[in-house]
């Protein structure tokens, strides 16, 4: 540890950082530079993210910093622990229940890096009602989604997938380079 950061880890008592997972090594470098430290590892640090909202990677974010803090903190590899922010204040049931569909099936750790399951998931507070209302009901228009452990399993409408294409009549088709020359003008 530096001069300065020493200084700057006695100066403040607790590092607070909003939107974690899109940190950068450089940010990282600096919190830990200005960090307390207790048998060699940063310990006054609270971090809050979401990996699942990362989207700055066009910036060198790297939400693998994230997932790295999170699977050392699950098992005790360094100091500290996470608490999962899992409970939605802002959303009906049925929007929770319509986003979770869709994450379950497209958020996957070999896909993304995000495993979606009943401990991340967007959840409404304890005591909320928890029946879809019909006057609130989310309807999903988008025909036949399968499950990522069901893909393969199922065929889609018999033309799925098969691109169908007409031939051009022949005074659409375009002049190749070997009727170029034989034109008029």
């Amino acid at each position: 540890m530096t001069e300065v950061g020493r200084a700057y880890s006695e100066r403040y008592r607790y590092i607070y950082v909003d939107e974690y997972q899109d940190g950068t090594d450089m940010q990282e470098h600096i919190m830990n530079s200005v960090a307390r430290h207790r048998d060699g590892q940063p310990y006054n640090i609270f971090m809050v993210g979401d990996v699942k909202q990362s989207i700055y990677r066009f910036r060198q974010a790297k939400p693998e910093l994230f997932q790295g803090k999170e699977k050392a903190y699950r098992e005790k590899t360094l100091p500290g622990r996470v608490i999962y922010l899992n409970q939605n204040y802002r959303s009906f049931y049925e929007v929770l229940e319509a986003c979770n569909f869709f994450f379950r099936r497209l958020m996957r750790e070999d896909f993304g890096g995000i495993l979606y399951n009943e401990e991340v998931q967007l959840n409404p507070p304890d005591g909320t009602e928890k029946e879809i209302r019909e006057d609130r009901k989310v309807e999903l228009l988008l025909g036949d989604l399968t499950a990522p452990e069901d893909a393969g399993e199922k065929e889609g409408p018999e033309d799925a997938g098969e691109d169908k294409k007409e031939e051009p009549a022949d005074e659409d088709k375009k002049e190749g380079p070997e009727d170029a020359g034989e034109k008029e003008d």
